[in-house]
């Protein structure tokens, strides 16, 4: 399934490309209802059709990795082919924002256990969105107190999406379900 989707999407627009997708959306179908009527299923579907906190906190999850993944690979590769700097000078200056976010994690995900976790999520996603919408100018001129800056802002904004988006996600499911809210 995941290999049809995949290769699909690589394949677009051409017209093998319909062919992969049809393919890995006829087998997520399958694999759906084949979990519903297991009853040891490896993933248990109906933790996502019956828990909506559980679902919806999971998309989030999705949507933010999803749009944040490639800020450390693709401005590793600024750092290094447009600004000329070592594979060591690039990873020290890229180092900034987990620095952070290890900083505030343990503070976010205390102030999740007081607070509803969605909205201190979402201030977080806000706070990266600003930061990703700052590297969509980066320049070969650009700053880099300010690139400096701004992974320190995005490391803010992961740890207060991340500790409290787990959060939220592990409270929404029933203690038997751990397992299930951990993957």
């Amino acid at each position: 399934m995941l290999f049809s989707l995949m290769y699909g999407l690589v394949q677009l627009p051409g017209s093998p490309a319909a062919i992969w997708l049809a393919l890995g959306a006829l087998s997520l179908i399958l694999f759906i209802w084949y979990e519903l009527l297991c009853t040891c299923p490896v993933l248990n579907v109906r933790v996502f059709l019956q828990n909506r906190a559980f679902t919806l906190s999971n998309i989030a999850a999705m949507i933010n990795y999803g749009a944040t993944c490639a800020v450390a690979f693709l401005l590793s590769l600024y750092l290094q082919y447009i600004r000329i700097f070592s594979a060591e000078g690039a990873g020290l200056i890229l180092i900034a924002q987990p620095v952070v976010q290890t900083i505030f994690s343990p503070f976010a995900g205390r102030l999740s256990d007081r607070i509803e976790p969605r909205i201190i999520e979402t201030v977080g996603m806000a706070i990266m969105t600003v930061g990703l919408f700052v590297f969509v100018f980066l320049l070969p001129t650009t700053s880099l107190v300010l690139i400096t800056g701004t992974l320190l802002w995005l490391g803010l904004g992961y740890a207060l999406f991340s500790s409290p988006n787990t959060n939220a996600i592990m409270r929404s499911v029933e203690k038997h379900y751990p397992s299930i809210a951990f993957r």
